[in-house]
């Protein structure tokens, strides 16, 4: 699930990070993988908090569609969640 903020958050440690193909939107995974936060990268504030699964997990890759809207994360646990961005 993906939720909509407009909070400015603090990042403490992250395990992956990601940028949209214009550099308008920054992705970080926390260092659990579970959750991935999108930021507005002129801003730094959090536009997306997407929670990919309750299980630790490695990010291996976090990559935006070239439109920004769809943003797919890449797990060892050989799986891909995909997540629209408003």
């Amino acid at each position: 699930s993906c939720r909509e903020s407009s909070q400015e958050v603090a990042v403490e440690s992250c395990s992956a990070l990601g940028m949209s193909s214009d550099g308008s939107m920054v992705a970080v995974a926390n260092s659990g993988g579970t959750v991935v936060k999108v930021f507005d990268s002129a801003s730094g504030t959090m536009l997306h908090e997407c929670r990919r699964g309750a299980d630790r997990a490695i990010i291996s890759s976090i990559n935006f569609h070239r439109s920004g809207r769809v943003m797919a994360v890449a797990s060892n646990h050989g799986t891909v969640h995909v997540f629209g961005m408003r």
